[in-house]
């Protein structure tokens, strides 16, 4: 007698040798989004993309909704712990400590780069609502920045540079050149030091 596989859990051969099935399954999700579009993200691209079971993929996102909310917590977390390493980087507890890491961290994303922001993109393409956790990290970004000893105006010059460059090459609306753009994040870094650039 054959014994059948319980239900809802993903066979061994679902699982990646370079970590889990789940990381595989956003991984993919990422790349479905970069390489296709937003509107290309379904369930079904995804597993195949991963190659891993349909029931696979349902065992860790039973809906569209729960693949784009993990999406979007993997992006927070990438984004917390990158802040977190560069703040470490330099004095954490210097004044503009937050402000430096958030210039830094935009420093080191390639502007062509969308695999970042694939599920903001998928968000923005699906449901705005979804990005509830995303703005909530900016807003504590934000309130770390004006904890910094740097001052409201300076933080909030910083932040909104920071998110809406952000923002900007992340729709492929990049508004400056690589010179520029280095030029740009040395004089924010200025500001933060309290220096003129």
């Amino acid at each position: 007698m054959i014994s059948k596989p319980r239900r809802g859990r993903p066979r061994n051969a679902d699982l990646d040798a370079s970590g889990s099935t789940r990381d595989k399954l956003l991984r993919a999700a990422e790349e479905v989004v970069r390489i296709d579009g937003a509107q290309a993200l379904t369930l079904d691209a995804v597993y195949k993309r991963a190659g891993v079971s349909k029931g696979g993929l349902l065992y860790h996102f039973p809906t569209k909704e729960a693949l784009l909310d993990g999406m979007i917590a993997r992006y927070i977390q990438r984004s917390i712990a990158q802040e977190q390493a560069l703040t470490k980087i330099g004095d954490a507890d210097a004044p503009g400590a937050s402000a430096r890491a958030a210039i830094a961290q935009l420093a080191r994303q390639n502007p062509g780069d969308d695999t970042v922001g694939a599920a903001l993109l998928a968000a923005v393409a699906t449901d705005l609502d979804r990005l509830a956790p995303v703005r909530a990290m900016i807003r504590q970004r934000f309130e770390d920045m004006k904890g910094g000893r740097i001052g409201f105006e300076t933080a909030a010059i910083v932040d909104l540079a920071v998110t809406g460059l952000g923002i900007l090459e992340l729709l492929k609306l990049r508004p400056l050149a690589s010179k520029d753009r280095k030029r740009v994040l040395e004089a924010l870094n200025a500001l933060v030091d309290g220096r003129s650039a």
